[in-house]
């Protein structure tokens, strides 16, 4: 009796191990095979390559990629020129790019997850330098996450290179900690000139941010009290003003006035009689990146945010302001694309348009005159002194006799000698005298070379060259002169 009890609690238990071994497997294979099916999805695949010069060079450039579906993403190649970029299994369009003055090659590829592809080397061609007419690209506002933005002062360096230009100021919101980093850029090459690198200027400064505008230092990185920049410490916004901009003149900077029609704390317009102090500054920042272009004008008329700097800053120069107009990309993130919130008007077509251009390093650029090699000193004499245009895309030199862009010439002089490029086509050209359309050009192709003639000059007169380019392309140029 005692063995036959034994066998059959030998054989209960076999059965209750049984049972719970069942019940475990139950349970745990759905979550194997589930887990198993997520890391199938997060497992994308990797794809690298290189891109190069047409004469086989290495260089920095873009790479947006562009699913199925339209949506987008831009990365960089490293400094030595490859890249590796991870993808979830899908159909993807590459277009490799390195600013306005290179060509673009477009790539579609499949790929399946766990598989790694190379690529072959894609080549870029320069289709125009700009440098060789003495102007240099560059970006004059722009963040790291040192304040609000995202990426660090690395990744931040790789993207202006990226994006072909060759000096850009740091500007972190009330903050330059990242600057001691930034200025280390000038070690790394942004072009090969005749077998020799060309190396980028990095160029300090800070936006001190207020609750009644935002000022740039451009040129230095010292920063103010908080109590001077905080209205709810009860200080007058109107003293604080001139103390602030007096300070970054005082220190070296440029003072520049940026977006002053942004809305909120962020403008310099919330408050009436401000503007009697813009002789305190020296540039003015018309073009803002997180807007659309100076020149776009919504079908029912609301003027966005750059428009409506643009067009006081005609009647600034009317009163015999010499203040001189800038752009800046306000970069906060080197791959995210303009935020739809902040279109006004209803022409979808181009807001899509605008949007696909994303808001990326370069968008828009400013190019300084410099008659040889920059440096830091020539780049703050040219925006100082207005020896500057702004673009997104067309390339835009004009001169008479020799002078361009921030000089004066006699009213005499009537022969303005212009050339235009622009990658992707060429629209239109107007002249302003005055803040008033005076001459307009329809336009055709991608370059244009023309001697213009000017008539009724007179002393105090003022032109500015406005171009279109196809889409959304546009510049905008700083003053010539009439004495």
């Amino acid at each position: 009796m005692v063995k036959t009890y034994n066998k059959w609690r030998i054989f209960t238990i076999f059965l209750m191990v049984l049972l719970v071994l069942e019940t475990a497997l139950i349970i745990v294979l759905p979550r194997i095979n589930k887990e198993e099916e997520i890391n199938i999805q997060l497992t994308p695949a990797t794809i690298r390559g290189k891109v190069l010069t047409d004469l086989g060079e290495m260089l920095l450039a873009n790479i947006i990629v562009e699913d199925s579906k339209g949506a987008t993403s831009l990365y960089t190649t490293n400094f030595l020129s490859g890249y590796e970029i991870e993808l979830a299994e899908g159909e993807y369009t590459l277009h490799y790019t390195r600013g306005m003055q290179y060509s673009t090659v477009t790539k579609t590829i499949k790929v399946e997850n766990f598989k790694n592809y190379y690529l072959e080397d894609i080549r870029l061609i320069e289709l125009y330098n700009a440098e060789s007419k003495n102007f240099y690209a560059g970006d004059l506002h722009q963040h790291t996450l040192f304040s609000d933005g995202t990426h660090n002062v690395e990744q931040l360096i790789r993207a202006d290179i990226a994006a072909g230009l060759s000096w850009a100021v740091l500007s972190d919101h009330n903050d330059n900690t990242g600057i001691s980093e930034w200025m280390q850029a000038d070690r790394v090459p942004y072009d090969i000139v005749d077998g020799e690198y060309v190396f980028f200027t990095p160029l300090p400064g800070v936006e001190i941010t207020t609750g009644y505008g935002h000022f740039q230092s451009i040129g230095n990185s010292a920063v103010v009290e908080q109590w001077d920049i905080d209205l709810d410490l009860g200080e007058n916004p109107y003293d604080e003003v001139e103390i602030i901009v007096q300070e970054i003149a005082r220190n070296g900077g440029i003072p520049q006035l940026n977006h002053p029609y942004s809305t909120g704390g962020m403008g310099f317009n919330n408050y009436n009689n401000l503007w009697d102090l813009i002789g305190y500054f020296e540039t003015i920042e018309i073009w803002n990146g997180y807007f659309e272009p100076c020149g776009y004008i919504p079908p029912e008329g609301v003027l966005n945010q750059n428009r409506k700097t643009m067009l006081k800053w005609f009647e600034l120069l009317n009163e015999g302001h010499k203040l001189f107009a800038t752009g800046g990309t306000d970069l906060h993130s080197y791959n995210g694309p303009y935020n739809p919130a902040l279109y006004l008007g209803e022409s979808k077509a181009y807001e899509k348009l605008l949007k696909k251009t994303g808001q990326y390093a370069g968008m828009p650029t400013t190019f300084a005159y410099s008659p040889t090699r920059i440096n830091t000193e020539r780049i703050l004499e040219a925006v100082r002194n207005g020896n500057t245009f702004i673009s997104n895309g067309p390339l835009v030199f004009a001169d008479i006799k020799g002078k361009t862009y921030g000089n004066t010439v006699s009213k005499d002089e009537t022969s303005v000698n212009i050339e235009l490029f622009c990658r992707d086509g060429l629209k239109t050209l107007n002249i302003y005298k005055n803040g008033i359309q005076m001459k307009t050009f329809d336009l055709s192709g991608n370059s244009y070379l023309n001697v213009i003639e000017l008539n009724g000059m007179a002393k105090g007169d003022w032109i500015v060259f406005e171009v279109y380019g196809t889409g959304v392309y546009y510049a905008i140029t700083n003053p010539i002169f009439f004495t």
